[in-house]
């Protein structure tokens, strides 16, 4: 019955290669669409858990009031390990930033350098190709090596044993790390034993440097370890002031902790759960197509289905051989995927950021996935076809007469359902690119542009004074700073004296005496720092308008006031507040303005902010290449415009609008098809209509209206109705912005014009083709 049933569906494909062809085209789409998007899902949900112990292992952070995170304090780990039996290991790792390798007499700089303890590989699954884990990290100054980083520099030989210079230190390679996959949020370039770079003071319950990774005992209930940490605070509270220890699964980091942690790599849930829905969308308006399509070639089944009905066959049969017709449809269009993904999987890959590859080593997972997608998206685009097709009665179909419109409401309302989940693609495109370019024209309170951020190191055999010296002197230059806008840490401050003690959280930036005068943010009150009084570097500080605030003070009551805080050295001191300046952006745009501190550095600050005019950023680069080779010989010149690195808050939106624009095409295209099946479908109900009318003198502009007027009304309540989801959906997307658009009626009519336009051009056409059509043929028989 069912090689029966394949040769049916082969005759159909081979007397009717038009209809079969936008069919299996509109199916493949919608199934590559699926795939990619089940390929970039998959990896983003399977990030970190590659460990064996992945669903034990849990970030340990000190967090404060304001909601950020911190290392932990030095005295927990050891207590954890003593005091907690459910605590299978423990490990602290810290982000040691870039560092500058010599090798070969040649200079070059390396980023995402960790330094960590040996219970690293109690904790994670980071194997070692060469070298022994238990041993790779116990002494001072040793160094493991990436597989990328040791074949750099070393090629194919052995590096375990082999000095290797970093900052002016030279380190022993202990180790080289297996290849760390792809969808691990660590992706060390190299690792330094921690005991390279010791806490010399006694273990304190103060906010600590290291983050502290923890790995409980199998099937220890979290909520026992939270009563661990929960009692360590409650004994320890004094000294811990109001700071709270927290822990978070391991497995949620990448994705719960965006801006948190520092190695760059974050993921976003609510950004899966939209492209996920968009490909099951996508993938039913295809379905929708193919039952509109289906159904409007009612006439070419009827007889068939008569005479099966006349010899005995029952309904069931009938729907089975529509159902088999489909399902065969579906797996060629998979097979027509399938292909697609492998092509189009690069340039996906790089919309979305990611190395993706199809996972054929997981051949049953595959094969099962493949085998789903076909069966489902051929059950549900064949269920309505089999379900009409299979109710002619013989007597009206032998007389050539088919009833195939007893379902026409059905079919018009799933053109309404694809033209408003069209609107809803339309409407989230337009709204994402108008949202994108909002953040990156709002005011930043400063001006980001020919800004030039020159890298600095250490051991480059000049002082940073002469370098910058020099470097003013440059045509072109407008000023001169130290200072990095785009990072910093986060340091409490309490005020001291008045009627109460008053503390808070703030983000803190350690700047050059310019730093206001370069990056053009406006002092409200008191002054900038001088360079020329010792009591600046440790004994002053700027706040912002917003941190004034919080202690109730204008900017010019704040002058003056004095507040204790952390200095360099770790310990705390007392500062006086010497100036007030005002809000400026140093982080992406979808946060309110923190509060933030600045204090006076010193020149051993690792950026440079150099401003050019805006007509000589390329001879002040040349320039500032140029004196560069001359003052730091061997070592690399490396810069970025400052400008960019704001432009890097937005990355995710970006893609998001490009992805955006693609699925809205997408829609519209296999949308469009729906309507064209409609029409036919249409069509083929009133040819004897159209000839009659013809005949009496009815005009190919008067007919293509009367049968595009329905149709228009179709698009114009599913935009309507779309109009109320694309709303809820956007709103809802956009309350995480600080600064967002609003969704003003614009958008959406701008949007709804499109997609009429597009749907009247579409009809219009199909509707003009039926309307030229000869009467005589469709009245020969009459």
């Amino acid at each position: 019955m069912l090689k029966h049933y394949a040769t049916l569906t082969l005759r159909t494909i081979g007397r009717y290669p038009g209809y079969a062809a936008i069919n299996i085209v509109g199916l493949a789409v919608g199934m590559t669409c699926c795939l990619l998007i089940a390929l970039f899902v998959r990896d983003e949900l399977l990030t970190d858990r590659f460990h064996t112990h992945a669903d034990d292992i849990h970030w340990v952070s000190t967090q404060m009031p304001a909601g950020f995170r911190v290392g932990v304090p030095s005295a927990l780990k050891p207590t954890l390990l003593d005091e907690a039996p459910n605590v299978a290991a423990a490990t602290e790792i810290t982000f040691g930033g870039r560092m500058v390798v010599e090798f070969e007499q040649a200079f070059v700089y390396e980023n995402f350098i960790y330094l960590a303890e040996p219970s690293l590989f109690d904790v994670f699954d980071f194997p070692l190709v060469r070298g022994n884990e238990t041993t790779a990290l116990i002494e001072p100054y040793s160094l493991i090596l990436s597989t990328p980083m040791a074949e750099k520099y070393f090629g194919d030989a052995n590096p375990v044993g082999e000095p290797f210079v970093m900052n002016d230190e030279v380190y022993t390679v202990t180790g080289v790390l297996a290849p760390i996959p792809q969808n691990s949020h660590f992706q060390f370039n190299a690792i330094i034993s921690l005991s390279t770079r010791p806490d010399e003071r006694a273990p304190n319950w103060y906010p600590g440097r290291h983050n502290l990774y923890v790995r409980l005992q199998a099937d220890t209930p979290v909520v026992a370890f939270h009563q661990t940490l929960n009692r360590l605070e409650t004994q320890n509270g004094p000294e811990n002031g109001n700071y709270t220890l927290a822990s978070m699964a391991f497995t949620d980091v990448y994705f719960e902790a965006a801006g948190l942690t520092r190695d760059g790599l974050t993921g976003n849930r609510m950004y899966l759960a939209i492209f996920a829905t968009v490909a099951l969308l996508i993938l039913l308006i295809a379905c929708i197509n193919y039952m509109n399509l289906a159904t409007a070639q009612g006439s070419r089944y009827a007889k068939e289905v008569g005479v099966r009905k006349a010899i005995g066959a029952q309904r069931s049969h009938l729907m089975s051989r529509f159902l088999s017709e489909s399902l065969l449809f579906s797996g060629v269009a998979l097979l027509a995927a399938i292909g697609l993904v492998e092509v189009l999987l690069p340039a996906f890959g790089h919309l979305v950021g990611k190395t993706l590859t199809v996972p054929y080593g997981d051949a049953t997972g595959l094969l099962a996935l493949w085998a789903s997608m076909a069966l489902l998206t051929g059950l549900v685009a064949g269920s309505y076809p089999a379900f009409v097709l299979s109710r002619f009665e013989p007597a009206t179909v032998l007389k050539g007469k088919p009833r195939t419109s007893g379902r026409g409401w059905l079919r018009k309302s799933l053109v309404i359902f694809q033209f408003a989940i069209t609107l809803v693609f339309l409407v989230g495109t337009l709204a994402i690119q108008r949202q994108l370019s909002h953040l990156q024209e709002q005011s930043l309170g400063l001006n980001p542009e020919q800004v030039i951020d020159v890298s600095l190191s250490r051991g480059m055999g000049v002082t940073h004074e002469a370098l910058a010296a020099e470097i003013e002197q440059l045509a072109g230059v407008t000023g001169v700073t130290y200072g990095s806008l785009l990072r910093g840490g986060f340091m409490p401050i309490r005020t001291v004296g008045g009627a109460e003690e008053l503390e808070l959280e703030l983000k803190t930036m350690g700047v050059g005496p310019d730093f206001l005068d370069v990056l053009d943010i406006r002092l409200l009150a008191g002054r900038m720092f001088d360079a020329e009084l010792a009591t600046d570097l440790d004994g002053s500080v700027l706040l912002n308008a917003s941190a004034a605030a919080h202690f109730g003070w204008s900017p010019s009551e704040a002058v003056g006031k004095t507040v204790e805080r952390y200095l360099e050295s770790f310990e705390q001191g007392v500062s006086t507040i010497i100036g007030v300046v005002d809000d400026f952006n140093h982080e992406s745009l979808r946060k309110e303005i923190a509060p933030v501190m600045l204090h006076l550095k010193g020149a051993s600050w690792p950026n440079l902010l150099v401003r050019a005019q805006p007509a000589q950023v390329p001879a002040v680069l040349a320039g500032l290449e140029s004196t560069w080779a001359e003052m730091v010989p061997g070592r690399p010149f490396e810069y970025a415009f400052l400008d960019d690195g704001f432009a890097q808050f937005y990355t995710s939106e970006e893609r998001l609008a490009e992805a955006f624009g693609y699925v809205a095409t997408l829609a519209i295209l296999i949308a469009c098809l729906g309507l064209i099946g409609l029409v036919s479908f249409v069509s083929e109900q009133r040819t004897k209509e159209i000839g009659v009318r013809k005949v009496l003198g009815g005009t190919v502009g008067g007919l293509t209206l009367l049968l595009t007027r329905d149709f228009v009304k179709l698009v114009g309540i599913g935009i309507v109705l779309g109009g109320p989801i694309a709303y809820a959906i956007l709103n809802q997307w956009l309350a995480g912005f600080a600064y967002r658009i609003d969704l003003g009626a614009g958008l959406f009519v701008a949007a709804g014009g499109m997609a009429l336009l597009i749907a009247v051009l579409t009809v219009g056409y199909q509707a003009a083709k039926v309307a030229r059509a000869n009467p005589i043929d469709a009245l020969r028989y009459e």
